[in-house]
Parts: C-alpha cells; structure tokens; sequence
C-alpha cells in the first residue's frame, strides 16, 4: 500500500481528475492505495479485507460528490489560476457552480466570500489555504 505521503498526493491527483472535464479513470487498487510494479507484474491481486480503509472512503465519497454534481459531471470549465503549484477552475452549469482548488505542496488561493468544501465539510472564508498538498472541491455558501 501507498506510504501516508504518497496517499494525500493520490488523493489530490484523484480529485483533479474528478473537477477536471472529461469522465475519469482509475485503474483498480487505485482507491485504496495500491502501487504500481514493473511488467510482466504491473498489479498485484486486489487485496480483498485488507484494503485501506481511510482510501477507499475518500475515493467513494469524492466520486458520489462528482455524479451529485451537474457543474462537475456537465459544466463548462473556466481555469482561474495556474501558478505556483496552484490550480483553480470554475466548473459551472445553469445555476450550478463550483470551485475546485489544487495545491501541489501547500498553499493559499484568495476568494471573495464563504465556501465549504464537499469533501471534507472545511468552511473557508476569503482564502482557500493548505499546509500540503490537497484538493478542495467547494461550494460557495
């Protein structure tokens, strides 16, 4: 399984992969951490009941987060911010929008106003900020 480093910036790739348009692709064992290996043994044999509880709970709420989403699953894609090992779009749909900020290693993203993130229910107000890498998948307040 994934070292707990190497999981947070799994779980920032996955959740680019979800605020990004285009339908994602996980290979399986991604959601729970599993590692990659040289060919002919590129994966090993799902480890049924040993899987890493905390992954494989990120990876299902995110992707219910994503198919409750019309501004995810539909929205156009405006890219506000990508600088610094920040990336920040704007994913919207009729009346339905949504902000989804990156953070390669840590950092902060100003705002205007009161957002909460869908994954993890942080409330951020004029600033979206991380001291590592992380995703935030945000719905203005």
């Amino acid at each position: 399984m994934a070292e707990k480093k190497d999981e947070e910036q799994l779980k920032v790739v996955f959740s680019f992969l979800l605020m990004y348009k285009h339908v994602p692709f996980i290979y399986y064992g991604d959601e729970i951490g599993m590692q990659g290996r040289s060919d002919p043994f590129n994966r090993y044999p799902y480890p049924w009941g040993k899987e890493d509880k905390d992954m494989l709970s990120f990876f299902k709420k995110a992707g219910i987060v994503r198919k409750n989403s019309l501004a995810l699953t539909r929205g156009d894609t405006e890219i506000l911010c990508a600088d610094g090992g920040v990336f920040a779009i704007r994913r919207s749909f009729c009346k339905n929008s949504l902000l989804a900020v990156s953070f390669a290693a840590g950092g902060e993203y100003a705002v205007k106003g009161k957002y909460t993130d869908l994954l993890t229910n942080q409330k951020f107000v004029n600033k979206i900020y991380s001291n590592s890498p992380a995703t935030f998948i945000l719905q203005e307040e």
